[in-house]
């Protein structure tokens, strides 16, 4: 089974609270499949897009830019950024 890594996990708002990390296109699918607020092309599209990864029909990274393009546009990015590599190192 192919999941389509992503070149750089996004961090999403969860459904229940907190935050996800979504690092491939089998779990950017779920997400938008179980977690999405709203509907729209924009996720629809991305979750399209993330099926054909899966399906090796499209290369990951066009899903991926398709993900974080819906996530910013439906507000699901949390307060700090979007990626675990830009938040800052907390030492303690």
């Amino acid at each position: 089974m192919y999941f389509g890594r992503f070149d750089e996990p996004l961090v999403v708002l969860a459904p229940h609270g907190g935050t996800q990390v979504i690092s491939s296109a089998r779990q950017a699918a779920d997400y938008l499949g179980s977690c999405w607020p709203i509907p729209g092309e924009s996720g629809q599209a991305a979750r399209r897009m993330c099926i054909s990864v899966i399906k090796g029909l499209l290369h990951p990274k066009l899903a991926q830019r398709a993900f974080d393009r819906a996530v910013r546009e439906a507000g699901r990015l949390p307060e700090g950024g979007p990626h675990p590599r830009t938040a800052p190192l907390t030492l303690g």
